[in-house]
């Protein structure tokens, strides 16, 4: 977004809407910069948060992304790992939205673990991450960008809770009134990261659900093996570069991708690359590919529900938000 709207290195840090003080920033995306931020009204109940802001004298950004996503968790506010938001406003130059201070994201804790997730863990992320898919598209939208670093865990006794965020990019794919689903077409451009696109959306074609699945089911490779055949592959621009990998994607089969891990991978990966355009997915079925392996997990290995990493051997660099302070 180019560059910081505040400079929060000053002594005295800015206090949006006479109530959020903004105390370090959290991380920066495209259209938004995100604070660490107090609620200097309501110390007790909310000691902290998490305050994103856009500037909004950008004529090119076609809409406001922060109103958007406020909206999309208000309406999600009733459905498990989504983060709450607290209040959207509009302030000279900006517009802000206050939302629940989560933990952090899976990308984050892999890296912290030495880039390994054991299979116990991967398996117990899918399940919920699966249920947020659902939940969602239960919703008719589309996240159009799965990947580890929009998905984050809760702080202290939610730790072992994982949610859905970053919804900037969601789209709706049926009319909820109407129960319509948009129109197939072609020529589209690309929305999310390649790295975990569906090779449908590489080509150009537009998203629906299926692509949510399938964007999932490549995560949950990498997350289990490190790698996917298609990272490091360059291009003279990014067009070539994402042609490259749409390619290399088209031509693993899903034998090779999934080569040494248990089976309900790749039963998830051919499951989801045969999904049509407007199928509705088998959530049950997929959910349970894990959960089945999960508990055979358990029993080989009793881990008394402590199935995450990050819970059973907490990263020192996270211990203060696992493990609530005293």
């Amino acid at each position: 977004m180019g560059g910081s709207p505040f400079d929060i290195e000053d002594a005295d840090r800015p206090l949006i809407a006479q109530r959020y003080r903004l105390m370090k920033q959290l991380g920066k995306g495209s259209f938004c910069v995100a604070y660490l931020a107090v609620h200097t009204k309501k110390p007790a109940s909310h000691p902290h948060l998490c305050v994103k802001v856009e500037k909004t004298d950008n004529e090119k950004q076609r809409f406001r992304q922060l109103h958007f996503e406020a909206k999309l968790y208000e309406m999600l506010r009733h459905e498990d790992g989504f983060p709450h938001a607290r209040h959207f406003g509009k302030e000279k130059g900006f517009n802000f939205l206050a939302m629940e201070l989560l933990g952090p994201n899976i990308d984050d804790l892999y890296t912290a673990n030495d880039n390994h997730f054991s299979l116990r863990c991967v398996c117990g992320m899918a399940m919920q991450m699966i249920t947020r898919l659902e939940s969602l598209h239960k919703y008719d939208f589309i996240h159009r960008d799965i990947k580890p670093e929009n998905f984050m865990i809760g702080r202290y006794k939610k730790a072992s809770v994982v949610y859905l965020s970053d919804m900037g990019l969601c789209k709706k794919f049926r009319d909820s009134t109407l129960n319509v689903h948009i129109p197939f077409q072609t020529n589209r451009s690309l929305a999310g990261t390649a790295r975990y696109a569906s090779v449908n959306a590489l080509t150009g074609n537009e998203q629906s659900r299926r692509d949510d699945i399938e964007s999932l089911g490549y995560m949950l490779v990498y997350l289990i093996k490190g790698q996917l055949p298609w990272q490091g592959l360059k291009g003279d621009d990014r067009k070539q570069k994402y042609s490259r990998i749409c390619e290399c994607k088209r031509q693993t089969t899903t034998e090779a991708l999934c080569a040494g891990l248990p089976s309900e991978f790749s039963q998830y990966v051919s499951y989801a690359r045969n999904l049509k355009f407007e199928e509705d997915p088998n959530y049950n079925y997929l959910r349970g590919l894990f959960t089945t392996r999960l508990t055979s997990l358990s029993k080989e290995t009793p881990s008394s529900g402590r199935h995450f990493d990050w819970i059973s051997k907490v990263p020192q660099k996270f211990a203060d938000i696992i493990h609530p302070p005293d």
